[in-house]
């Protein structure tokens, strides 16, 4: 019986280890709490009873009595919570109530028990003359059985509950266990508190039959637990497997160009700036753009001219090596990064001026629509190690490209410090055209007109600037500017004002009586109102219109605007003569 007991309550402290190892867990975190209280219970009643029957003193059996008592209403306590969680009963009233009631009877039970000189269940302890020790049961502890019967049948309701919930087996388990714990409770009543001839099982197994029943029923939910943590680690790894083709594809899409699938300019950026650490080879930047794509666009389609990008894209993409990237920078405008320039082009550098070699494979024809035909381009070239840093390195390739295009294309032009030299002298003109009508820097110049008598017969106001440090400025070098810089509109009201009370001036004099032709640019007929402000400006200078001719450029006719051949209508029947300036341009 002792190594029964003691085999028994080993069992149960490795169990009690076990679950309180897996009480850490977040799922059935209760359940594994409530089973190692219960197993430590069990092997404080086993080992107690072991040492019980062994111990050759009273005071030693007392106390073990005392000890053993604990583990009993410990482990009825710790058993109905177990049912409850187990089955994941809402601990609600009247459950808690119940819950609550139980343990306190027991552990009120426990503490009386302490106070008595045997504990609870001992009514007296004698040693007979061989050293046995003999006891005698007392009357009152036949509690214990009775609320162990109890303990049972709230276990029973739990068992149902699990079986409503579809758990057949662990139902079945369960409840095999806590008939055979009934039978022994009900046994026990009739041997020990009737003397009737039943058979009783020993103590220690409904424990062992327990250690079984919830080994079996615990495996089973652990093999739950690990069919359900497989499935969430399979929808885990799909779900990355999905995130890892969509951070590619927004990685492709981040660094690729979306027509043509060629790098982007993000990632022509990021590879000459690896290129500019790796000096390892000679490299150099192309930037090469389609002359007058925009015409052949208008001529052969969207769809048409996008197909023409696919085959130019194809023919970089084959001739892409480790040391090449070929990239897409703007609609009709590609980059190429290669150690290889000799196969695009020909070139000596004591010249900034280059062509194509004819066998290079962007010199074959294209076929765009139904038709077969030739394309020329405009190319800048640079060295990676040209500039300070990457963007200085683009920008210097774009002003070979701009050069190239300004020679009228089909041109490669290798980069030229000087380049750089006339953009900032030109931006720095632009930024000093911004205040050169404030600071009144501007004068007209009249060229006279004569007739074949060699008479005057008018003159033609031309705007100059008068710079501070320049001297005197062309209009052919600041016009350009001053239509980058939207100020057209506002040079041409000074150019009118300053060209009427230039003319006032002289015939209140009587030095002139002839025409004064003033030209007036696209951007001026393009304002609000042009023609009611010109002829207001003639009337506040008592400036006849009939001597007046208005010089428009051919290019400021081209667009077919009803407004602007309404405004030019009006001036027309106020007495304003019409020009057309540089014909046929």
């Amino acid at each position: 019986m002792q190594i029964l007991y003691f085999a028994t309550s080993a069992i149960a402290l490795y169990t009690a280890i076990q679950s309180i190892w897996l009480g850490r867990l977040e799922r059935q975190r209760y359940v594994y709490q409530a089973y190692a209280f219960l197993c430590v219970c069990v092997t404080l009643f086993l080992v107690c009873s072991a040492l019980l029957f062994s111990t050759p003193s009273i005071e030693r059996a007392s106390i073990y009595a005392k000890i053993q008592n604990i583990g009993a209403f410990g482990y009825l306590s710790a058993l109905v919570w177990l049912m409850t969680r187990y089955a994941a009963i809402e601990i609600k009233r009247p459950v808690s109530t119940f819950l609550m009631s139980y343990s306190t009877v027991c552990a009120l039970i426990t503490l009386y028990s302490l106070s008595l000189p045997h504990g609870f269940f001992l009514e007296s302890l004698r040693l007979t003359s061989d050293g046995q020790l003999i006891f005698d049961y007392r009357t009152q502890s036949v509690i214990f059985q009775l609320l162990a019967l109890v303990g049972i049948a709230w276990g029973s309701y739990c068992t149902e509950r699990l079986r409503r919930e579809g758990a057949v087996l662990t139902a079945s388990l369960f409840a095999l266990f806590l008939g055979v714990q009934a039978f022994s409770y009900i046994t026990q009543i009739l041997y020990y508190y009737f003397a009737l001839p039943v058979f009783v099982l020993p103590g220690g197994a409904t424990f062992i039959l327990l250690f079984i029943v919830t080994a079996v029923v615990f495996g089973r939910d652990h093999e739950e637990l690990v069919e359900e943590l497989t499935q969430k680690s399979a929808r885990l790894s799909s779900e990355v497997a999905q995130r890892t083709d969509a951070e590619r594809k927004a990685m492709r899409q981040a660094f690729s160009d979306e027509l043509t699938n060629l790098a982007n300019i993000r990632r022509l950026k990021a590879t000459l700036e690896w290129c500019r650490k790796d000096q390892r080879r000679e490299r150099k930047l192309l930037l090469l753009q389609i002359d007058r794509f925009r015409e052949l666009k208008q001529t052969f389609g969207e769809s048409n001219s996008d197909n023409l990008l696919l085959q130019l894209a194809d023919r970089l993409k084959r001739g892409q090596d480790k040391d090449l990237l070929a990239a897409r920078v703007s609609e009709a405008q590609f980059a190429i990064i290669t150690a290889h320039a000799e196969d695009y082009v020909t070139f000596s550098k004591s010249d900034i001026t280059a062509t194509l070699k004819p066998q290079a494979s962007l010199r074959r024809p294209y076929r765009v629509g139904q038709q077969v035909i030739d394309i020329s381009y405009s190319v800048g070239v640079i060295d990676i190690t040209a500039g300070s840093n990457v963007p200085q390195l683009l920008f210097h390739a774009e002003l070979a490209l701009e050069e190239s295009v300004n020679q009228g294309g089909d041109t490669i032009v290798y980069y030229n410090p000087e380049f750089a030299a006339e953009v900032e002298e030109r931006l720095a003109l632009e930024r000093e055209l911004d205040d050169a009508l404030k600071q009144n820097q501007f004068c007209l110049h009249f060229q006279p007109q004569l007739n074949s008598m060699h008479r005057l017969v008018g003159a033609e106001a031309l705007i100059r600037w008068q710079h501070p440090t320049r001297g005197m400025l062309s209009p052919a070098v600041f016009i350009p500017l001053a239509e980058r810089r939207g100020l057209m509109v506002a040079m041409g009201d000074w150019v009118m004002n300053e060209a009427c009370r230039v003319l006032q001036h002289w015939q209140n004099n009587g030095r002139f009586r002839g025409r004064l032709s003033i030209n007036v640019s696209p951007w001026q007929l393009q304002a609000y109102r042009f023609a009611e402000k010109t002829l207001a400006t003639l009337q506040r200078f008592d400036i006849s219109p009939d001597v007046i001719t208005l010089e428009i450029t051919e290019s400021g006719l081209i667009e077919d605007d009803r407004s602007l051949y309404r405004e030019l209508n009006q001036l027309r029947k106020a007495g304003i003569k019409i020009a057309i300036d540089d014909f046929g341009t």
